[in-house]
């Protein structure tokens, strides 16, 4: 844009001004100008204007243009010392008066290169600390997010324990033989999820094997009056899901479903990767209440699986209770994500303690 004004300015004397010596001209006044911005947006980042502080600075930046026009006029003749005459400067101009005529001809210039570049420093600081701030309440939000997780987790580790317990204090007086192989089941089922406490998310294949050492607690209560089906696609087994995502359900189908009644009771389970999604059902035909799918209000397992679902995946996923006079279906969906399975050594095969 500078080489094309100078052309313009020069209509009448073309003939003594190639293209290339006007580009030279232009670019040697616009080099200096950015060599001169480095020490300015350096000063800018060690003294910002700020609402406390603009009082005390604001002179300093006035200082700073000063200093900012004398190095342009003095410097600027030692950049482009031939060019306009295609060969040395002719005496009678001298090195003040060629900085009398840069200083007339290039003052608005200048000054308009001093503001862009002030400008254009502070708002380059503005948008670090806006991205700075935005990635600190991002990790505020992850670390909060996390947090609660991990509260609902521990909410829903010793309501699991508390009612195991009641299980098999129910069990003692009845049966102490059963209360013994349920305990060491119990001791079982509590080790491995010790082992993997800080873990949020785990394959679908371990947590189908963490929820195999909680029906055998409970096959040891109920014996024959407990079936329990798994049918789950190969392709969902390495799916990622929330960590004790399955018990309490499977808990909840028991108490409100299979314990009152008199009858065998069936558990199905299902799991199917459709396309980027995986499909979870749990299935009881216990009795219930007719048209009820509203899952507040039916204890803390399934409050706090809902709340861990909506935690880990916001609005990116389904969670539908519907309940029946022939039993309770529990439909879960969220994404599909592989995780890799690195730490299945003990999980593999689940301890059964039946020998005493």
């Amino acid at each position: 844009m500078n080489t094309l004004q100078r052309i313009a300015n020069t209509t009448d004397e073309r003939q003594m001004y190639s293209l290339w010596t006007l580009a030279k001209i232009g670019m040697g006044t616009h080099w200096l100008k950015a060599f001169l911005s480095l020490p300015l947006i350096l000063f800018v980042e060690r003294f910002p204007l700020g609402l406390k502080t603009w009082k005390r600075r604001l002179p300093l930046h006035f200082l700073a243009l000063i200093l900012y026009v004398i190095a342009f006029i003095v410097i600027r003749p030692y950049v482009v010392p031939t060019l306009y005459y295609g060969s040395e400067i002719p005496k009678v101009i001298t090195f003040w008066a060629a900085s009398y005529v840069i200083f007339r001809s290039f003052l608005l210039d200048i000054l308009y290169g001093f503001l862009l570049t002030v400008l254009g420093a502070y708002l380059w600081e503005y948008n670090v600390r806006i991205r700075n701030s935005q990635i600190m309440q991002e990790r505020m939000q992850t670390r909060l997010a996390g947090a609660e997780l991990h509260a609902i987790k521990m909410q829903l580790q010793p309501h699991f324990l508390f009612n195991t317990l009641h299980t098999i204090s129910n069990l003692a007086a009845v049966d102490s033989h059963k209360a013994q192989i349920m305990i060491a089941r119990l001791g079982a089922l509590l080790r491995i999820s010790l082992e993997h406490v800080s873990s949020e998310s785990v394959p679908l294949r371990r947590e189908l094997q963490f929820l195999e050492s909680y029906l055998d607690i409970e096959r040891a209560r109920f014996e024959e009056r407990l079936q329990v089906v798994i049918d789950i696609d190969e392709l969902a087994m390495n799916a990622e899901v929330p960590n004790m995502i399955l018990q309490p359900l499977v808990e909840n189908s028991i108490q409100h479903g299979i314990s009152k009644k008199a009858q065998i009771g069936l558990i199905t389970i299902r799991g199917r990767r459709q396309s980027n999604r995986v499909l979870i059902t749990i299935q009881d035909n216990g009795g219930g209440s007719q048209g009820q799918s509203d899952p507040r209000g039916l204890g803390i397992g399934l409050s706090n699986t809902q709340a861990r679902l909506q935690q880990l995946y916001g609005l990116d996923f389904a969670f539908h209770l519907t309940t029946k006079t022939d039993g309770t279906t529990v439909e879960i969906d969220i994404p599909f994500r592989f995780i890799e399975d690195s730490v299945l050594q003990e999980l593999s095969t689940p301890w059964r303690p039946y020998a005493f």
